[in-house]
């Protein structure tokens, strides 16, 4: 256990505790934006894309319903991680 130095009525943080606190607030940003990177794509994969199929087949009787790994949809996936990885990373719950 490190020691805090005293700087006159105020307390300083060593530079390894700075160092450990730094690592880990990324490591906790890396794990949540794997798993809301996981829970997008599982809502984006069964339900936005089955919602779509069913109204294009149903509704607009087209003969055939879209590929899930269509272009269109994967960059619709891809967009949205980028911006879940963003926002995670620039938000500041965890920069107190």
């Amino acid at each position: 256990m490190f020691k805090r130095r005293k700087l006159g009525s105020i307390y300083v943080k060593s530079p390894a505790q700075e160092i450990q606190s730094a690592l880990g607030n990324v490591v906790a940003n890396i794990v949540f934006s794997i798993f809301a990177c996981a829970v997008y794509y599982g809502i984006f994969r069964y339900i936005i894309i089955g919602i779509w199929n069913f109204l294009r087949v149903e509704i607009a009787e087209e003969d055939h319903p879209l590929p899930a790994d269509s272009p269109v949809f994967l960059a619709c996936i891809i967009m949205g991680m980028v911006g879940l990885v963003l926002f995670v990373f620039t938000r500041r719950v965890t920069k107190r």
